[in-house]
């Protein structure tokens, strides 16, 4: 079996049996995916503490002929802020939703990747970094037109209109955007 390494952004996480666990996350080489971490629900796991959810982390992956395997992780350097956990949960649920599973979408990876990197810098406005970055996903899912691209207009109304539009139910990850903490000050 060969295995690949690859960054990827951990979209969600569950249990599986007594003390495995499935990582569901977007690569640039594998797309939108899952694998499976053996023994990932011990305590002692040595993969654990780097496979957290919305994390950017580096992965090493063997695929079988039904699943694929991880066997290795690293945490990816970059300043995760906790006041941003809610923008982290919307972009990757909204992604989660709309992306069909495919093999291979390198596009995908980097649009999530840089919206990450637009939300290390300190002077930005989160709330139209946030907005903005929905704006790109609905794009690229061809939900949106092109030149609707960028929200001047930070209504959240305009902005759940859509979402529910296009999802057609409810998120409990908008309703935790929406209450954060700093978005109304």
């Amino acid at each position: 079996m060969q295995s690949l390494t690859t960054e990827a952004i951990i979209l969600a996480q569950w249990p599986a049996r007594e003390k495995d666990r499935w990582v569901r996350f977007v690569s640039p080489h594998l797309g939108l995916t899952e694998g499976r971490v053996i023994s990932g629900l011990l305590t002692k796991s040595k993969l654990a503490p780097h496979l957290l959810t919305y994390s950017l982390a580096r992965l090493t992956i063997i695929s079988g002929r039904t699943s694929r395997r991880i066997i290795g992780a690293r945490v990816l350097p970059y300043k995760f802020k906790r006041e941003h956990l809610a923008i982290y949960a919307l972009w990757c649920l909204v992604l989660e939703r709309l992306s069909p599973r495919q093999p291979r979408d390198e596009k995908l990876f980097e649009i999530l990747r840089d919206l990450y990197k637009e939300l290390e810098d300190d002077e930005i406005n989160a709330k139209n970094v946030a907005l903005n970055g929905l704006a790109q996903l609905f794009v690229y899912f061809g939900y949106l037109p092109v030149e609707n691209a960028s929200i001047k207009n930070t209504d959240l109304t305009w902005a759940e209109d859509n979402l529910f539009a296009i999802i057609e139910r409810p998120l409990p990850a908008w309703e935790y955007f929406k209450k954060s903490v700093g978005f109304f000050n």
